[in-house]
C-alpha cells in the first residue's frame, strides 16, 4: 500500500482540468473512508495523511483533510451516503472517497458532478456520474 496516499494526492491536484481554488488558500479535502479496521483501508489512510503533510510541510497551497469513517454494513452505506452529501453542501473543494458500496453513491457523485467537485474513488469504482480519477490497488499478494 506505499504510495497510495501519493497516488490520491497527485489525482486531486493533476486529475482535474480546472483547480477548484487558486492562490494560498487551503484545499478543503473531505475524505470518505468505508472502515477503520480493514487493513489496506488502513494503511490507504496513513498514507494519504502522510502525503497530505508532507505537501503541508512544503508551503502553499495546504490541504486540509476532514475526514469521516461510514463503518461497514448497511448502515455504514446509508452513512456513507449522508456524509458525501454532507461534503457536497459545504462545497468542498475535492473528494476522495471508498466506497462501501459502489451503486449507493451514484446519486451524491451526480450533485458532485453538479458542483463541480472533483471527486476520486479509491479501491471500487462508483457507478453512475463522473470521477476525477480512479485509484486502485495491487492485490498481487492478497490472500497470502
Amino acid at each position: 500500500m506505499r504510495g497510495v496516499g501519493l497516488l490520491l494526492v497527485s489525482a486531486l491536484f493533476l486529475g482535474t482540468a480546472e483547480p477548484a481554488i487558486a492562490g494560498d488558500a487551503p484545499w478543503r479535502v473531505a475524505v470518505l473512508y468505508w472502515s477503520d479496521n480493514i487493513p489496506g483501508q488502513v494503511a490507504m489512510r496513513a498514507g494519504l495523511e502522510r502525503a497530505a503533510a508532507a505537501i503541508n510541510s512544503g508551503g502553499s497551497p495546504r490541504i486540509d483533510l476532514i475526514a469521516s469513517v461510514a463503518g461497514d454494513g448497511e448502515a455504514g452505506i446509508e452513512r456513507q451516503i449522508s456524509q458525501m452529501r454532507e461534503a457536497v453542501a459545504q462545497g468542498v473543494d475535492a473528494i476522495i472517497v471508498q466506497p462501501t458500496d459502489n451503486a449507493a453513491l451514484a446519486a451524491p457523485l451526480r450533485e458532485a458532478n453538479a458542483k463541480r467537485i472533483p471527486v476520486i474513488a479509491y479501491d471500487q469504482y462508483i457507478s453512475g456520474g463522473t470521477l476525477a480519477a480512479f485509484v486502485t490497488s495491487v492485490k498481487y499478494h492478497a490472500g497470502r
